[in-house]
């Protein structure tokens, strides 16, 4: 057993004939099962977390282009000589600002996109535990040793504890 539980079902016993690929025996699948469907939320809400990244990216350079705007309408003016100099040192202020705000998305959408990436390589290895709540006959055989029983619990830890020893068909 590659994985940690309890022992639901018994497919085969002591000098049962097996063939490859048989299910032997199965672990209990509700608490890997609850891991599965934990890490399957948090795979949605970073999706979710990308998409209000991208919205507030987006926000962020509508900011910056209307900074811009006024930037080089208060540039005409004190060309001109008609306005007061803070209030173009204030444009060139919020356009600096602006374009600090649109770093800033950036860096939170990159982060967004890793946390995609990495729940969903949680997700993929919950499926893989849950898959593994499956025990097959790796090869055709007869049982010689059983060492569980139905309600047992099986801990995998360091090394894969046996379950059955199966003498290969000659």
């Amino acid at each position: 057993s590659q994985v940690s539980g309890n022992i639901s079902f018994l497919g085969a016993d002591f000098n049962s004939i097996v063939k490859q690929g048989q299910v032997i025996a199965r672990l209990d699948p509700s608490l890997l099962q609850a891991q599965l469907e934990q890490s399957k939320a948090n795979v949605l809400k970073s999706q979710a977390d990308v998409t209000q990244s991208e919205a507030n990216l987006a926000r962020a350079r509508v900011v910056l282009l209307d900074a811009q705007q006024k930037y080089g309408r208060a540039k005409e003016i004190d060309a001109k000589g008609l306005g007061p100099k803070a209030d173009l040192d204030a444009a060139k202020i919020a356009v600096d600002s602006a374009q600090s705000s649109v770093q800033s998305a950036e860096a939170a959408l990159t982060a967004s996109r890793a946390s995609v990436a990495q729940s969903q390589a949680n997700f993929n290895q919950a499926q893989v535990n849950l898959d593994h709540t499956i025990i097959t006959s790796p090869v055709d055989g007869i049982v010689t040793q059983r060492s569980v029983d139905v309600g047992q619990t099986v801990a995998a830890s360091m090394q894969a504890p046996t379950l059955f020893i199966i003498a290969v068909d000659l």
